[in-house]
C-alpha cells in the first residue's frame, strides 16, 4: 500500500493548527513528514521525568489510536522536560493512512510526589507547617468548613508536574483536637488549658484575674503575719500593739478572700477546661469517624 505523500502532507499542515489545543501541558508542537514516517517535535514542562505516550486520531478526534507502537524517541518512561522529538513509523501501526481529519495527541503521565503537610489552625489564623506549595486553597476551605475549624490538621498534598510549588491533590489524613487533657495545663496555671482548649480565644484573663487574686492573698497573708509578729514583740505601748494586732486581723481576713477566689477560679478553671475539651471531641467526632475509614479526598 502506497501512501499519497500529497495528500499526507496537507493533513499535516491541518494537524499543526489543532496541536496545541489537545495538549495543555506539552507546549510548542510541530509536526512534519519525513518518507513514510512522521516526526512530531514538542516542549515538555514537568520538573520530575514522565512517561510520554503518542495518539493519533484519524476522525477529528472523536476516537483515538494508541498508545502507538511503532514510534521511537522521546517517548516511553523517565521522559524529562525540555525540547523533545518523536519519529512514527506509520505502518507499523497503520495499513494505511488515508484521512483529512488526522490528529494527534501525546499524553505525559506522571508519577506524583506526595508530601505531607501539617497545618495548625486557632482563632489567629491556620499556619502552614513546611510546605512548599504556594497555595492550599482548597486544604483552607474545608478546614473552615468544619464544626470546630481548630486543630491540627495533616494532609498527604500531591505535587503537580507541572511545578513544585503547585498542589495537584489534597488529602486528609489525620487530625488532632484538644480535648480534656488540656486539664492538666490548668492544674499547672488556670487559663493556660482555657487557652489551649479555645484555641487562643480565651484564658488570658482568667489567668490574669487568678493570678491578681493569689497575688494580694499572698501579699496580705505575708503583711498579716508581719503586724502579728509586731504585735507579740510589743510590750509597753497598748495603743500601738492593739493598732499592730488589729491590722493583721484585717490582712488576715484579706487574705483568707483573696486566696479563696484564687481557689474558686482554680476550680472552676479545671472544671470548664475538662467541659469544653469534651465538647471538643463531640464536635469533632464526625469527623474523626471519617478518617478511621480512611484518607478524606478535599480536591
Amino acid at each position: 500500500m502506497v501512501i499519497s505523500y500529497f495528500r499526507f502532507f496537507g493533513i499535516l499542515i491541518f494537524l499543526l493548527a489543532q496541536l496545541a489545543v489537545l495538549a495543555q501541558n506539552v507546549k510548542r508542537i510541530k509536526a512534519e513528514q519525513q518518507g513514510k514516517s512522521i516526526v512530531v517535535r514538542y516542549e515538555l514542562e514537568c520538573t520530575e521525568p514522565c512517561t510520554i505516550s503518542l495518539f493519533v486520531s484519524l476522525d477529528g478526534g472523536y476516537s483515538w489510536k494508541g498508545p502507538l507502537q511503532g514510534v521511537n524517541g522521546d517517548e516511553g518512561k523517565d521522559v524529562t522536560g525540555g525540547s523533545k522529538k518523536i519519529t512514527w513509523d506509520v505502518f507499523s501501526d497503520l495499513d494505511e493512512l488515508v484521512s483529512n481529519s488526522v490528529k494527534f495527541k501525546i499524553d505525559a503521565e506522571y508519577k506524583a510526589k506526595v508530601l505531607p503537610v501539617y497545618i495548625y489552625s486557632n482563632t489567629k489564623g491556620l499556619f502552614p507547617s513546611n510546605s512548599p506549595f504556594n497555595s492550599l486553597g482548597g486544604a483552607s476551605s474545608f478546614i473552615k468548613n468544619q464544626e470546630l475549624p481548630y486543630g491540627k490538621f495533616y494532609f498527604n498534598v500531591k505535587q503537580s508536574r507541572w511545578s513544585n510549588s503547585v498542589a495537584d491533590g489534597i488529602s486528609l489524613v489525620k487530625y488532632k483536637t484538644v480535648g480534656p487533657e488540656a486539664v492538666l495545663l490548668s492544674a499547672l496555671l488556670p487559663g493556660l488549658g482555657t487557652n489551649k482548649v479555645t484555641y487562643g480565644k480565651k484564658g488570658t484573663a482568667r489567668m490574669t484575674y487568678f493570678l491578681l487574686a493569689a497575688g494580694v492573698g499572698v501579699f496580705s497573708k505575708i503583711y498579716s503575719d508581719m503586724q502579728y509578729n509586731k504585735y507579740l514583740g510589743i510590750n509597753s505601748n497598748q495603743n500601738e500593739s492593739d493598732q499592730a494586732y488589729n491590722t493583721a486581723n484585717t490582712y488576715h481576713k484579706l487574705a483568707l478572700v483573696w486566696g479563696g477566689v484564687a481557689a474558686s477560679i482554680y476550680v472552676y478553671d479545671l472544671i470548664w477546661v475538662f467541659a469544653k475539651g469534651c465538647k471538643n471531641v463531640k464536635q469533632t467526632k464526625n469527623l474523626r469517624k471519617k478518617l478511621k475509614e480512611g484518607p478524606i479526598k478535599i480536591e
